[in-house]
């Protein structure tokens, strides 16, 4: 770690646990007391020693609640910090961004100031009510460091982390890989070292578990670099100095860290309780800044912590009516009230939300008082008169899942979506030209794995594609499932020439993937690359990349594709003629002579409930699928009708072994039955139905 960072954490390490706490506060010294933290927190003249990310003596007080709160805590925090910068600096991070990291180590269990000795030291599995006081804790934690004007990206990295994980994340920024070198640094610490319910386990048997775990809790690469860092730098972090506890126990108490220690665990105690028994909370400052803004607010009004924090309130943020569903004067606002009064005020109003709804609240705004009597700030708190409390914690665990593929654990096509909307956007609003491509990425001949082997088998296919997609990524791109055995790869930064070039490594990383137990399974995937062009929209962007994977599955399979203009291209948009979007075409062999054919035709015909158009000797028309009801396409597939034109060429010429089989070639044109919505949908209805009209034939 470093010096300015090592010698503070060392001083609270030798102050003893000593000491009862202060008398209970009431809640407007509480609040008073956390306004005042938010006021050293921006006001320390030291704050440049640590890059300006957090006040130096709001790190004292912070450290020194967590020593007094729990000793194990501060040493478990101080060994996270060592593990996290050791593997970002093995990751090419230095300076300001690996310090950010190091104070995010530090104060990420500062929740647990406020967590009781009964849940803290049990010594067995949590409950489900105590788990989600724990995970409330974490919640509660992020809004003293927020109060504390800790550094934004702190915050981030801590609220990812225990959000939930995304080892796939969005972005490519500290907070993003920063989140996921801590959860791995939390985890193998908390592992590897004893624990009041069990003992802690060799460094070899914990990094097994987290790499067993990567692609969905964990990321490969970062769990790989810890193992890198341990064998070379972490000898040290597990041969600690046998004197240090020792030096606890005789250390001279500095009662003044021991008030301050108090203070804070009566603050976070307090954001606890509000935390649960209300449905959101601020607190703004004597000139109407806002210094706390907790996750109930963000909910309620619809306004992130880091777009509110530090802004000036205003009643603008939220829309409130009376009972009688008249706008409310200023005069009679709470808030105003006690900036005018410096009383405690109250009201019920209504809150009017998305699309109009309104929701009853009771609205408390408390005056936060010095020592001399003077108004400092308001806190104004939020309670749902119809009883409903938001769970945050169990909103964003469903958010995730709804964002997820369940198999695969990687994102799914909606969250693909949202994601490719938001790079769109961001280049819209720059106008910088910053560089976008697409890669698809499917399994050849997927079906055929699933009919020789089973399901099971196609599944393990498919999470080892995963996680090896996800082994050969940069930080940033990010991959999603896009349906059966297709995936799609988003790589921000990346020109048409990197692409490609990332797409062929991919392939050949496919092409050498070994399925356990099955080493004669080989499997190959085709790729299509497409890069952002100036005038194109997330669709068109998508359809180029999916037309150029058709491209190499109709070249043949186990390729790589792409629509765009290369670097030297002379100008040349693409080599690639321009197509109908609305016709599908293929080719394939039949293994039949045309009178079996025709009757393995009609076989496919009736299990489709499909019809007959046109039948002879070189022609064969089907349609299969009905329109809706208002003569447009669903979204089942018997709603989404198209029409088969099959010419069937003549008998293929076979020597060798093949000479006995009677093999005939056939050209299938696919086009759609009424209007499909977009030219993407066709095309995956179409080739889902080649590919099924192909396994009737039994074709090659």
């Amino acid at each position: 770690m470093s010096a300015a960072i090592n010698s503070m954490v060392d001083e609270y390490i030798s102050v003893g646990l000593t000491a009862g706490s202060a008398h209970p506060m009431d809640s407007s010294r509480v609040l008073m007391a956390l306004l005042s933290l938010s006021r050293d927190g921006q006001s320390d003249p030291e704050a440049d020693n640590l890059d300006g990310i957090v006040a130096p003596s709001v790190l004292r007080r912070i450290l020194s609640a967590l020593q007094f709160r729990d000793e194990a805590t501060l040493l478990h925090a101080r060994r996270v910090a060592c593990m996290a910068t050791g593997m970002a600096s093995r990751l090419g991070w230095e300076g300001r961004p690996l310090r950010v990291l190091e104070v995010a180590a530090l104060l990420h269990d500062v929740g647990k100031i406020g967590v009781p000795d009964h849940i803290l030291l049990k010594p067995a599995k949590l409950s489900p009510d105590e788990s989600d006081f724990m995970s409330a804790q974490h919640d509660v934690g992020i809004q003293l460091l927020q109060a504390c004007r800790i550094d934004p990206e702190v915050i981030q990295i801590i609220s990812e982390t225990y959000d939930t994980v995304d080892v796939e994340p969005t972005g490519g920024g500290v907070a993003s890989q920063g989140a996921r070198i801590l959860a791995v640094a939390d985890a193998f610490d908390s592992l590897s070292n004893d624990q009041v319910y069990r003992r802690g386990l060799a460094r070899g048997e914990v990094l097994n578990i987290l790499t067993s775990k990567t692609g969905r809790r964990f990321d490969r690469n970062i769990v790989a670099a810890l193992g890198r860092w341990l064998e070379t730098d972490g000898a040290a972090l597990f041969n600690p100095d046998p004197d240090a506890r020792t030096a606890s126990v005789n250390a001279v108490v500095d009662w003044e860290t021991v008030r301050q220690a108090s203070t804070m665990g009566h603050i976070v105690s307090y954001l606890y309780l509000i935390e649960t028994l209300y449905d959101g909370f601020y607190i703004v400052d004597s000139d109407l800044k806002i210094a706390v803004w907790n996750r109930g607010a963000e909910h309620l009004f619809g306004l992130g912590s880091g777009e509110a924090m530090h802004e000036t309130w205003s009643r603008r943020l939220g829309t409130f009516l009376d009972e009688q569903g008249r706008p409310v004067p200023d005069a009679d606002y709470p808030l105003f009230r006690v900036m005018e009064t410096g009383r405690a005020a109250s009201a019920t109003l209504q809150l009017v939300g998305e699309n109009d709804e309104k929701e009853r609240m009771e609205v408390l705004a408390l005056p936060l008082l010095d020592s001399e009597d003077r108004l400092q700030g308001v806190a104004e708190i939020f309670r749902n008169l119809a009883g409903v409390k938001r769970n945050p914690g169990r909103y964003r665990e469903l958010q995730w899942a709804a964002s997820r593929d369940p198999l695969t654990g990687v994102s799914n096509r909606g969250a693909l979506q949202e994601r490719l909307e938001e790079l769109h956007a961001e280049w819209v609003e720059s106008g910088d030209g910053s560089e976008l491509s697409v890669i698809f990425v499917d399994l050849d001949h997927f079906k055929s794995i699933n009919d020789r082997y089973d399901h099971s088998t196609g599944d393990r296919v498919l999470i080892d594609l995963v996680r090896m997609l996800q082994d050969e990524l940069y930080s940033g791109e990010m991959v999603a499932r896009y349906g059966g055995e297709e995936f799609v790869v988003l790589c921000p930064q990346t020109d048409l020439d990197q692409a490609i070039e990332r797409a062929e490594r991919l392939r050949r990383s496919v092409s050498m993937l070994v399925v356990p137990n099955l080493p004669e399974l080989k499997v190959t995937a085709s790729f299509g690359v497409a890069n952002r062009e100036p005038e194109d929209t997330p669709e068109s962007l998508m359809q180029r990349a999916d037309r150029a994977l058709y491209d190499a599955k109709r070249g043949g399979r186990n390729r790589t594709c792409h629509l765009g203009r290369r670097a030297g291209d002379a100008g040349r948009r693409s080599t690639d003629p321009k197509v109908d979007e609305f016709v599908h075409q293929a080719r394939f062999v039949s293994c039949d002579a045309a009178d079996v054919l025709v009757q393995k035709l009609s076989g496919f015909v009736d299990d489709n409930r499909g019809r007959v158009l046109e039948c002879s000797q070189q022609l064969v028309s089907i349609q299969i699928g009905k329109p809706g009801f208002f003569r447009g396409w669903g979204r089942r597939p018997d709603r989404q009708p198209i029409h088969l034109k099959l010419e069937l060429g003549a008998e293929v010429e076979e020597t060798g072994r093949r000479a006995a089989t009677r093999r005939r070639q056939i050209q299938v044109t696919v086009t759609p039955v009424e209007q499909p919505p977009d030219p993407a949908a066709f095309r995956f209805r179409a080739a889902h139905a080649v590919e099924l009209l192909r396994s009737y034939c039994v074709a090659e």
